[in-house]
């Protein structure tokens, strides 16, 4: 196994922890409920994500679980879906509709 595969493992790992801890081990999203986990991602509804990313070198789910899940952002879980339409669309997801 070379180097960047591992630290992809390492990285994916990362990210289903904090999957798991953010939905409460529902392991879905919080506005649809989409509930396969390669569709899910860690979201910020107040729009600091890039803040967040910036503070953490990149590594947001690294960093969450070096810090026992610890974090002055507010984090949940969504898919890419509603996360990306929210960007899109003013914070609004029209599953809120």
């Amino acid at each position: 196994m070379c180097k960047g595969d591992k630290s992809k493992r390492k990285m994916n790992e990362n990210k289903i922890k904090c999957i798991n801890h953010f939905s409460n081990y529902t392991n879905k999203c919080a506005c649809c409920g989409e509930a396969n986990i390669l569709f899910l991602t860690i979201s910020h509804p107040n729009s600091d994500g890039w803040v967040h990313k910036m503070l953490s070198s990149g590594d947001i789910a690294g960093k969450l679980v070096r810090d026992n899940f610890k974090s002055n952002f507010n984090i949940i879980v969504e898919c890419y879906n509603c996360n990306l339409v929210k960007e899109r669309n003013g914070g609004k997801c029209p599953h809120e509709n």
